[in-house]
């Protein structure tokens, strides 16, 4: 079943479920249905996900596993550091961006590499300006030389102080 096709599916208290967006495995910790959001525990972490964005699981093999054993040990082999949004269109280029810090927050990362490319600077300026509103980014700075310069975004995560 896809999440589009999951418009019946509300979680209760205590289910364990997999979160489209995020691509993880957690357990519901709290519902609203009015507002039709569930609040679901990832190791350490709790995320308020849509239930549209929610499907049931019966997956305890990994994420829900190592939650069910203590929570994330930071990051798993799979997770990458660097994002690479070359030939994205901005609207896409967001919706990739959104998921990748999702995940680098969900393994506890404290930096990765968004790159976006020269071009005409549209979607620096995008990627720039979501970072500034994102509650997860504590900062952010165009790349050294070294780094990829005005090509790259790094982006530090953590609670903004």
């Amino acid at each position: 079943m896809s999440p589009s096709d999951n418009s019946s599916f509300t979680p209760a208290q205590g289910d364990w479920v997999r979160s489209a967006r995020l691509g993880r495995t957690g357990q519901v910790v709290k519902v609203d249905r009015d507002r039709c959001v569930a609040e679901v525990q990832f190791g350490s972490m709790v995320s308020e996900i849509a239930f549209r964005d929610l499907s049931p699981s019966d997956d305890v093999s990994s994420d829900a596993a190592r939650a069910r054993a203590g929570g994330f040990r930071g990051p798993t082999p799979e997770v990458d550091t660097k994002l690479d949004l070359h030939g994205l269109r901005v609207e896409e280029a967001l919706e990739v961006l959104d998921k990748f810090l999702d995940s680098a927050i969900v393994n506890e990362l404290e930096h990765v590499k968004i790159v976006h490319g020269h071009g005409t600077g549209k979607l620096r300026s995008a990627v720039r300006e979501f970072l500034q509103d994102h509650p997860q980014v504590r900062g952010s700075r165009f790349g050294a030389a070294w780094e990829g310069s005005l090509a790259v975004t790094i982006v530090d995560l953590g609670r903004r102080d």
